[in-house]
């Protein structure tokens, strides 16, 4: 009994040594199983991560390919250092202008020609034109290649083109040709309009561009026509090319020479300079007495009575504007012996300097490094000897 008793007190020790030898071998025997069943999961993660990753680029590179095939990149225009453009048998006239015809940067060609025939299977015949006939021609900045050509009735008088001014205007240039004015966009080559000269005098050059007259929210211009005895001043409407009001003109007044101006408060001049002077005509009278029709803003302003307005009195031979597209710019009067600079802002009188015998046009440009505009004067000193003087232009 006792054996037994001390056999079952030791029993539960060594059942309890037993189970724990049981349960931890137990425990031993079933850990690595657990483990290697989350290491297989993993595993199989991983490479459906890998699988999505590769999946996902390759779909990726699908849609770029594909992109790149569809919808190609833009052709790049070929700028050539030098093109030769050849017109046989073609007679050319003294114009040529540069401006944007097409959507690059690269400034393009326009000038008139006469021919039976034009570039892009254009003949005077197919137009209902005598032939030959005049050709209003545009060619690429870029490599020379034709852009439009447009066929006008003979004979060619003379051509303007805006150079680029910024006009609310659907056109760009105007030509009078065969007794007509016409035109024509610069971009397509398409007539706008075209109207019989206004006048028997032909115009001259440049054509004046001036704000809006007659209230139709588009610029109109102003042609000078002149002979030995008078100035005629004609307005047209820059929408459809008809004359406004009636024919201004200035009796006993010859021009050589006519410009645009802007002061600094916004009023226009009309400047003409004839073998003496150099007078200003203030737009808003012109118009009024043309007979326009203006707002009564402009009729406050206006005086009916034209009125010379001296700008500066000496044997003119040149009236230059300092800043070619800048209506409002100083001006460069050059005489046969002496050089003067009129204030754009006020139309008074700047600086002069005096020369012996001023040689042909002067030449604007930078001539040293201070940044301000020069001005280059050839002037005749005698004993077939020309000095050269260089002037600075002050824009104060």
């Amino acid at each position: 009994m006792e054996r037994s008793d001390h056999a079952t007190e030791g029993d539960p020790l060594k059942r309890g040594e037993d189970g724990t030898e049981t349960v931890t071998g137990a425990a031993s025997a079933s850990g690595p199983k657990k483990r290697s069943c989350k290491g297989l999961g993993f595993s199989r993660l991983t490479h459906w991560r890998t699988a999505v990753f590769f999946l996902s680029l390759f779909l990726c590179l699908i849609i770029v390919f594909a992109f790149s095939f569809i919808m190609p990149c833009p052709v790049r225009a070929q700028y050539l250092v030098t093109w030769k453009k050849t017109f046989s048998e073609s007679v050319t006239y003294e114009f040529l202008a540069f401006e944007h015809s097409n959507d690059d940067k690269v400034k393009d060609v326009l000038f008139i020609i006469k021919n039976t025939n034009g570039t892009l299977n254009q003949t005077c015949t197919e137009a209902g034109l005598p032939s030959p006939c005049v050709f209003v021609v545009a060619v690429d900045g870029t490599d020379g290649d034709t852009l439009w050509e447009r066929p006008l009735h003979p004979e060619f008088q003379w051509a303007h083109c805006d150079q680029g001014k910024k006009t609310s205007r659907t056109w760009h240039c105007l030509m009078s040709h065969s007794g007509n004015l016409t035109a024509i966009n610069k971009n397509t080559g398409h007539v706008i309009w075209q109207q019989p000269q206004p006048t028997v005098l032909v115009g001259s050059l440049p054509v004046l561009s001036v704000p809006d007259l007659d209230q139709d929210q588009v610029d109109d211009v102003v042609l000078v026509a002149s002979n030995s005895t008078l100035t005629q001043l004609i307005l047209l409407s820059g929408k459809t090319g008809a004359q406004m009001g009636s024919t201004v003109v200035l009796d006993s007044v010859q021009t050589a020479n006519h410009l645009i101006h802007v002061t600094v408060k916004g009023f226009y001049y009309i400047l003409l300079q004839n073998d003496t002077d150099v007078y200003g005509l203030e737009l808003l009278g012109i118009a009024a007495k043309a007979g326009l029709k203006t707002d009564k803003v402009m009729e406050a302003k206006a005086n009916s009575a034209v009125t010379l307005l001296p700008i500066y009195q000496s044997n003119a031979v040149s009236l230059v504007r300092t800043k070619e597209a800048d209506d409002s710019s100083d001006l460069l009067v050059v005489s046969g012996n002496e050089v003067a600079l009129i204030n754009g802002k006020t139309l008074r009188l700047k600086w002069k300097f005096s020369c012996s015998s001023v040689i042909g046009k002067p030449s604007l440009g930078h001539f040293n490094k201070d940044g301000v505009l020069d001005v280059v004067v050839e002037d005749d000193v005698g004993n077939q000897t020309k000095r050269v003087s260089s002037f600075i232009i002050l824009t104060c």
